[in-house]
């Protein structure tokens, strides 16, 4: 399966799921295959590439925007871990229900799924809906 450079997969151009289909993907500009040096981002597709039907890279805002919510929101979390982590080693001397009740208190703040101290402290990881959530 190929690795597409970012700007295939920003592209309006892409076919989503495509990668899945063909084993190098497919947009507008390149119908029966991306390019392995465009997909790759050798040759990014901003001019004119031979068979590209006129077609070269355009932005898709939508996809731009998705990606920057969700690094937003994934450096947030981050914050969270740390912040419960920090919890956890200032009542490593308390009961678990001391620990369990901080917890709760937090995460009912940031309004996120509450996660078990018994679990923390046997795994050193978040436990939420009895899976293994690294938080």
């Amino acid at each position: 399966m190929a690795v597409f450079a970012p700007s295939c997969l920003d592209c309006i151009h892409f076919h989503p799921g495509s990668k899945a289909r063909i084993r190098t993907g497919t947009c507008n500009a390149f119908p029966d295959g991306i390019p392995s040096r465009i997909a790759s981002g050798v040759d990014p597709h901003e001019q004119p590439h031979p068979g590209d039907h006129g077609i070269q890279f355009e932005p898709n805002e939508r996809v731009r925007e998705s990606r920057a919510r969700e690094a937003k929101r994934e450096v947030e979390f981050q914050q969270m871990r740390e912040q419960m982590h920090a919890l956890a080693r200032n009542l490593a001397d308390e009961p678990e229900e001391v620990l369990q009740e901080a917890f709760n208190r937090q995460t009912d703040e940031w309004g996120v799924r509450r996660v078990s101290a018994k679990g923390y402290r046997d795994t050193g990881r978040f436990i939420v809906s009895s899976r293994d959530l690294d938080f």
